[in-house]
């Protein structure tokens, strides 16, 4: 059951650090469409639309930060249950 319990959390971190990569691909891709829209003529009549487009690429940088905090404590509650279940071998073997 234990082994089961780790593929289970490692098949769950496959599938969080897939959905990270996924958003920020289409985060990328927003970023791209925004700096596509700025004319290079009309820089100064542009500004809105960049620093818009600045501040949405902050805040889904800081949705990314937050996706990868949440992967690390993943594995680190797998790390704990792997040494969990090693110190309990040992006292049960003893």
């Amino acid at each position: 059951m234990y082994v089961e319990n780790i593929i289970r959390d490692l098949n769950d971190l496959i599938f969080d650090v897939k959905a990270a990569g996924a958003r920020a691909y289409e985060n990328r891709r927003d970023a791209d469409r925004v700096f596509t829209r700025v004319d290079g003529d009309e820089a100064c009549d542009d500004y809105p639309i960049v620093a818009d487009g600045l501040v949405e690429a902050s805040q889904a940088l800081d949705k990314a930060n937050d996706d990868f905090l949440n992967i690390e404590q993943m594995l680190r509650k797998i790390i704990e249950d792997i040494q969990m279940e090693t110190l309990s071998a040992k006292v049960q073997g003893k």
